[in-house]
């Protein structure tokens, strides 16, 4: 998987008050958590993190809790720096301006481990996040260490629909109407995981479009979404909206005639047209129980399948 590191050069020398430093700092990871929480707990202006490489994406986060300052070699001067672990520091111009130099330890070291890197630095502090990573480590660096657990900050849950469509990928199915709507969703803010049974996965779509192999048992699958999707151009009849229709489950649909006939109506039903004008997608986030009666044959089917019988 490729690495998509964010690059910029700060050639100023820096005047910092606590500076969170790390080599790289990648798109997932605890040391990537432990600085974010960090500094969304208890950062008031002071915290600069500072960095040699770090995730574009990752660093988009960052930049909501901190300062962020790409590390090119310059010196600068703070009063304290908390370095993470694991880390290659060759430049004392990292830490030789600082008053108060700490070193977090997330890292559970095994035999083969050098520690090579840790011999030289002037450390006023260690900490290790756990046990576990202290007595992993003691032997390895020649430093008194103490337990820092780590701080745990999540962010408060954004508004989130979980949807689910069974139908062929085709522009008659309203695959370029799905696309849309994914969009529209998330302008709208709205977090969604989207389950499509289906033919084919296109090569680009909505990173939260999850397209799944064809099943004919996926009920439950249905059973756990908020909505039921459809956006075909024309049906005859519909089986997978009245499916979910049938489980209790509300669907957002394509506003055509035969989803009118069968009894489909705005209390079970958000419709939408072929450019995709309906209702604000926020009013989705009110999910509608669903009083669905379905339409029935079964007299007709009887006599039907009776007649048959006979015949043959």
């Amino acid at each position: 998987m490729k690495k998509r590191m964010y690059h910029e050069l700060h050639e100023e020398v820096l005047d910092l008050d606590v500076v969170i430093y790390g080599d790289f700092f990648y798109r997932l990871g605890g040391i990537e958590s432990w600085v974010y929480y960090t500094c969304k707990k208890y950062n008031k202006g002071q915290i600069t993190i500072v960095f040699k490489n770090c995730d574009s994406d990752q660093l988009e986060r960052f930049k909501t809790v901190a300062d962020c300052v790409l590390y090119n070699g310059q010196p600068f001067n703070c009063r304290k720096v908390i370095y993470v672990a694991p880390i290659y520091i060759r430049d004392d111009n990292i830490y030789r301006g600082a008053e108060f130099r700490a070193l977090v330890n997330h890292v559970c070291y095994g035999e083969a481990k050098n520690n090579e890197e840790f011999l030289n630095l002037p450390l006023d502090k260690v900490y290790a996040v756990s046990q576990t990573c202290l007595d992993s480590c003691k032997l390895k660096m020649p430093y008194d260490m103490e337990v820092l657990w780590n701080p745990i900050e999540p962010d408060e849950p954004k508004p989130f629909l979980k949807l689910i469509s069974a139908c062929r990928w085709s522009k008659d199915k309203g695959s370029e109407q799905m696309l849309k709507f994914a969009d529209m969703l998330e302008k709208a803010g709205i977090q969604f995981l989207w389950l499509i049974f289906s033919d084919e996965e296109p090569e680009e779509h909505h990173q939260d479009m999850k397209f799944m192999k064809c099943r004919y048992d996926f009920t439950a699958y249905m059973k756990m979404c908020d909505y039921g999707v459809q956006f075909t151009r024309v049906e005859a009849y519909n089986n997978f909206t009245n499916e979910c229709l049938k489980l209790g489950i509300p669907v957002i649909v394509s506003d055509i005639p035969v989803f009118r006939e069968i009894g489909i109506d705005e209390s079970m039903a958000f419709f939408y047209d072929w450019e995709m004008n309906g209702p604000d997608v926020k009013e989705l986030l009110k999910i509608p129980k669903v009083n669905y009666k379905l339409k029935d044959s079964s007299k007709e089917y009887e006599e039907l399948l009776k007649w048959v019988f006979l015949k043959l």
